[in-house]
């Protein structure tokens, strides 16, 4: 059983954090760094929120890196499930996934490598060669366009 009153505050505080406001009053309403992300659209004709799973190839490629660096802990390889599942919080779909898994073995054949033998799909960070996430966003606001 669930307290209606503590999903209705959970899911304003969802939409608040994600989606655009709807009836700015100040600055303040666009204050959260999450709203930029562009990750839950508000339709307000029907007053209804939805995913936006539309063109998330706009997810720098550092971003995504450094949060694969954040979730993968001391292991040497990251499972495809990690790796969707890092793609969910970017709404990216399976094959914008493999994409980025791709460019990142592109970009960074240094420190990893993608795998998909066999049916089984992983990254796989090469021994002795470290890349530590705070690197990955200097990189990344070096090259940003502010």
């Amino acid at each position: 059983m669930y307290n209606a009153n503590t999903v209705g505050k959970d899911f304003g505080v969802l939409t608040q954090n994600y989606a655009q406001p709807s009836s700015p009053k100040s600055y303040e309403d666009y204050s959260s760094l999450l709203i930029d992300l562009n990750l839950i659209r508000h339709d307000r004709t029907d007053k209804s929120f939805a995913f936006n799973i539309d063109g998330k190839r706009s997810v720098p490629l550092e971003i995504f890196f450094y949060a694969i660096l954040t979730m993968k802990g001391e292991d040497r390889t990251v499972s495809y499930d990690i790796l969707q599942n890092v793609g969910l919080i970017f709404c990216m779909t399976d094959i914008e996934v493999i994409e980025m898994m791709q460019q990142i073995s592109v970009e960074y054949s240094e420190y990893v490598q993608y795998s998909d033998n066999a049916g089984i799909r992983q990254l796989l960070f090469k021994e002795g060669k470290n890349i530590e996430p705070i690197d990955l966003l200097n990189r990344y606001y070096k090259n940003a366009a502010v």
